[in-house]
């Protein structure tokens, strides 16, 4: 069996190595393909295969750290602040089933070298078959929209891998060069544009640290991203208050708020931006978030401020959220 023949990333209809049966039992589904490596596949039930995938996802969860991870000095964080996808086994809780014999993991694609792949083949894939990995590489997660971060991916069977989209070639060497060069440009292509506008917020944030003494709210900057706003600000993270971001009036009218709440990012004293959904780190209570909304609601911007404990006396507060023209900046100013 070549390289070319094993499914690859964007192969989401095939199942591997999972008897039709198993995955479909009553016959109902369709368009499914079934991809064996072997003539005859085992006999098991759904419990014999999750203990398979816990003694699996164990081997490499065992294995890499103190292996591969051990002497790099990788980032604690991605350029986007996420920290969970910069090496996570735990990407699925438990048996891949819609897509038969497959461990997933995270690998931030700047770290991973050819090394990564004899290891998986060598230590743990020779052991296990019958199995292969799904080695997820960046932090986008556009590719649940578009699929269009994929070609970033592997799939690594106990015999060839299939990296992205890219054709196999004669050289293994060959084909990991094209596959990193290939994955480098592609995640800046994506996130190159969301990855600058980022640096500019966080630039932006040591210099407004300071007022946060007096104020609850304070605005880092907006980005005109076109048909929407992509605003940025500061909160004094509070066990008194909860704080929202919301178009003037719709709560009086019953409505929806039109404004879509976006990330949230610790702040350590020194005014430096760390990772993605992280509260009062560094002996700070303030944080970084971000919120989108329609273009035309860009005025009517209000904070609510509400008591944790229920509203009673000054407990609910509400104010206007004026974003100045020096704030704000235009989405193609990161192209």
């Amino acid at each position: 069996m070549t390289d070319h023949e094993y499914p690859t990333v964007a192969d989401d209809d095939v199942v591997y190595n999972l008897q039709k049966q198993s995955r479909d039992p009553n016959g109902v589904l369709e368009g499914l393909r079934y991809f064996q490596t072997v003539q005859k596949l085992p006999d098991c039930t759904s419990e014999q295969l999750i203990e398979e995938w816990t003694q699996f996802h164990e081997a490499i969860s065992g294995l890499l750290p103190p292996r591969y991870l051990a002497g790099e000095r990788y980032p604690n964080l991605t350029p986007l602040g996420h920290w969970e996808t910069v090496f996570e086994v735990d990407y699925y809780s438990n048996f891949d089933l819609p897509r038969g014999r497959t461990v997933w993991l995270i690998l931030f694609h700047e770290l991973i070298r050819e090394e990564f792949i004899t290891l998986l083949q060598n230590d743990i894939l020779a052991k296990y078959p019958l199995w292969r990995v799904y080695v997820k590489t960046t932090d986008i997660d556009l590719d649940l929209l578009t699929g269009a971060a994929k070609a970033c991916d592997i799939l690594v069977y106990p015999n060839a891998v299939r990296y992205g989209n890219l054709a196999s070639g004669m050289d293994k060497a060959s084909d990991f060069s094209n596959w990193k060069t290939e994955a480098a440009r592609l995640y800046w292509e994506i996130a190159g544009s969301e990855i600058r506008q980022f640096e500019w917020v966080k630039s932006r944030v040591p210099k407004l640290l300071p007022m946060m003494q007096e104020n609850e709210i304070e605005v880092v900057g907006a980005v005109d991203c076109g048909s929407e706003w992509s605003l940025w600000y500061l909160e004094e993270e509070s066990q008194d208050y909860h704080y929202f971001v919301m178009d003037h009036g719709s709560l009086a009218r019953g409505e929806v708020s039109k404004v879509m709440p976006g990330d949230n990012f610790s702040i350590n004293r020194h005014g430096e931006v760390g990772g993605r959904d992280v509260y009062g780190s560094n002996n700070t209570k303030t944080i970084l978030k971000n919120c989108s909304f329609p273009k035309s609601i860009l005025d009517d911007l209000e904070v609510h401020r509400k008591s944790r404990q229920g509203e009673s006396g000054d407990s609910y507060k509400k104010w206007r959220l004026i974003v100045d023209s020096d704030l704000i900046a235009k989405e193609s100013d990161f192209a």
